[in-house]
């Protein structure tokens, strides 16, 4: 008796614990909630109380959905709250994990994203081209960072600068270099993913140490002349979640330079931007080179983010 308690027991806890495991979203278009996005749109109200959010949320996110969502794209390793797929069925705490593409090739999925703000929190469902299989992310609002009354003469900006290796001088990129060396030696998969400490979920910034090049010899960078034509996304991530809080888009270098202005409560937020895959820098983490700017790193009027361009 005591030994079929002691197994019960066994089976609950791993009951628990497998229901807070999170789902590898691994194959894109397999498992489709709806036929098609006039389907998926028949149902959403469903669907968005299966996802869990509150009925005045529900009725918030079946209204905005009555106009087209912002152009968006899905890439390996974004978080999702929960996703439902085929037959209803609703996976929580989801994770994107597609297989690798091809070598050179930046894989992202296309999908469209709404965004409503209700009491602390800001819901958003993105509903992905292939596999119109709605998915939530949940977060709560963050305080904007507090700036200065009269620092800055106008709203504070975003750079980002890329400069061409050729254009770089030697003794400059053989630092470079043991920099880019030491990133691709770390796992930097861990950085796109929340970690618990002291019960709190957390960012793990293993992957954005110090010894990054844009961090460390962004400066001398600067006093060189950028080039190129690059196309970088940008985005905006819950600093706690690590979930995409707003999708910028693009950003177009032109002959090497991109400035973007960013709001109080955008600042708030870890600016996140996705390179190229022939660049030499940024690292990369979970398939593709990103770098994110933190809050708490902004103390200029201008923040640069700079790459090194093949």
């Amino acid at each position: 008796m005591k030994f079929i308690v002691a197994m019960l027991a066994l089976a609950i806890a791993v009951l628990a614990n497998s229901a807070h495991a999170e789902f590898k979203w691994q194959h894109f278009g397999a498992d489709p909630y709806a036929t098609s996005r006039a389907e998926a749109m028949k149902t959403r109200e469903s669907a968005f109380t299966k996802l869990g959010f509150p009925k005045p949320v529900v009725d918030l996110l079946v209204k905005a959905t009555e106009q087209p969502g912002q152009k968006t794209r899905i890439f390996v390793g974004d978080r999702f709250s929960a996703m439902i797929s085929k037959r209803s069925v609703v996976h929580q705490d989801v994770v994107v994990a597609f297989g690798s593409p091809t070598r050179g090739m930046e894989y992202a999925a296309p999908a469209e994203r709404w965004q409503v703000v209700w009491e602390d929190k800001t819901y958003v469902v993105v509903l992905p081209d292939v596999c119109n299989n709605w998915s939530s992310i949940i977060t709560p609002n963050p305080t904007p960072t507090p700036v200065a009354s009269g620092s800055c003469p106008n709203e504070r900006t975003f750079m980002t600068r890329s400069y061409p290796q050729k254009n770089i001088p030697a003794d400059l990129w053989a630092r470079a270099e043991v920099l880019i060396t030491a990133a691709a030696n770390r796992d930097s998969s861990a950085a796109r993913r929340p970690i618990e400490l002291d019960g709190k979920n957390t960012r793990s910034a293993d992957a954005y140490k110090t010894d990054a090049v844009s961090r460390t010899l962004g400066p001398e960078l600067y006093k060189l002349p950028p080039a190129g034509d690059s196309v970088v996304f940008i985005r905006l991530l819950d600093p706690v979640m690590l979930t995409v809080a707003e999708d910028l888009g693009t950003i177009r270098l032109a002959s090497g330079v991109a400035i973007k202005a960013l709001s109080a409560t955008q600042r708030a937020y870890i600016v996140e931007t996705i390179w190229p895959a022939d660049y030499k820098s940024p690292a990369v983490s979970d398939e593709f080179r990103r770098i994110w700017l933190f809050p708490e790193e902004w103390k200029n009027c201008t923040m640069v983010v700079s790459a090194i361009a093949p």
